[in-house]
């Protein structure tokens, strides 16, 4: 790669590694292949520790390292496929879905994570997992690799069904852990198996989708915890909107999403971007400058929902959410 196009940002694309580079000023932009080979990437870290790798994470539980030399490392960075519940070959939605660096890596080899684990004693009966956010961290003096032992789980959610699962994990730049966590997908049936489709969710299974909605419940947020106090667990931030309250879940930074998959922080001005992937008929993506009800149900990015008649939405609906709040808009 030239020098120009090494400071370009990668992506991923299918099973590979791209990086996007400029070829002058007068051509268009080209993608260059990296590396190929890989199994359902979804994230790219690159550490701020001098070595110049990047880690590529899996959905199949596994983080490899490129190296400067735009060569896979033979050995993980980290491999939680036991830990893992197992995963179909096919299409799936769960597996690993978040993974960030502590802040202070380099110094403390701490990374953070969220998975679909098996589903946990005593949680609900015949729902289909359990979701775990997890801290590990590199054994002292060694941060090639993380050393699975040291999981210490912070937080466990079962979930109802195979799908909306979210899964995205970021630092702020207010040294914060951000977690992103989809409504459940229960609307599609509890357990192991999908049984209604998003265009045939029938009346009785509404109810689930209201749980993006509802401020005492994990579903459907953008969780904020500090992960440096409140050691075995973790503190809850004073400023987010419910940390004082008696109503609301102490975590929850922003609510009103139906599936956020990927976080990327604005560095220039502390904001982020949140994905929104299509239930029905609409994309969107969020930047979400601070708490507030980002719609679902109530919207699919901006255009309203009707469950029982998707391909009909309503022309109008609300603006405000029940409490009189505004909904905040992609």
């Amino acid at each position: 790669m030239s020098e120009k196009s090494s400071r370009l940002p990668a992506y991923l694309i299918g099973f590979a590694l791209f990086s996007l580079a400029a070829q002058s000023a007068e051509q268009s932009l080209a993608l260059q292949l990296i590396a190929e080979g890989l199994t359902a990437p979804i994230h790219i870290e690159e550490p701020a520790d001098a070595t110049g790798r990047k880690l590529i994470v899996q959905q199949d539980g596994v983080v490899r390292v490129l190296r400067p030399d735009n060569t896979l490392a033979p050995e993980p960075f980290l491999d939680l496929r036991p830990r893992l519940l197992a995963l179909e070959q096919n299409f799936e939605e769960r597996g690993l879905l978040g993974f960030a660096l502590h802040p202070g890596f380099a110094r403390n080899g701490r990374v953070f994570t969220s998975y679909s684990a098996p589903l946990r004693p005593g949680a609900p009966q015949h729902w289909n997992h359990t979701r775990r956010v997890s801290e590990f961290s590199a054994k002292p003096g060694d941060a090639s690799r993380i050393d699975v032992q040291t999981e210490r789980v912070l937080m466990e959610v079962d979930w109802p069904s195979r799908k909306h699962n979210g899964g995205a994990l970021a630092f702020g730049p207010d040294g914060h852990l951000y977690i992103g966590l989809g409504d459940g997908g229960a609307s599609h049936g509890i357990g192991k198996t999908v049984l209604w489709e998003a265009f045939n969710v029938p009346a009785e299974a509404l109810l689930w989708d209201g749980v993006a909605q509802d401020i005492e419940s994990p579903y459907g947020k953008i969780l904020r915890i500090d992960v440096d106090r409140g050691f075995p667990g973790y503190a809850i931030p004073r400023d987010n909107p419910f940390a004082t309250g008696a109503a609301g879940r102490k975590e929850v930074w922003a609510w009103g999403f139906r599936n956020p998959f990927r976080i990327a922080f604005d560095r220039a001005d502390a904001s982020f971007y949140v994905t929104a992937v299509a239930e029905t008929l609409w994309e969107a993506a969020y930047r979400v400058r601070g708490p507030g009800n980002y719609g679902w149900p109530l919207l699919e990015g901006t255009h309203c929902v009707d469950r029982l008649k998707p391909r009909q939405p309503p022309a109008q609906c609300a603006t405000l959410d029940a409490a009189g709040k505004r909904i905040e808009l992609p």
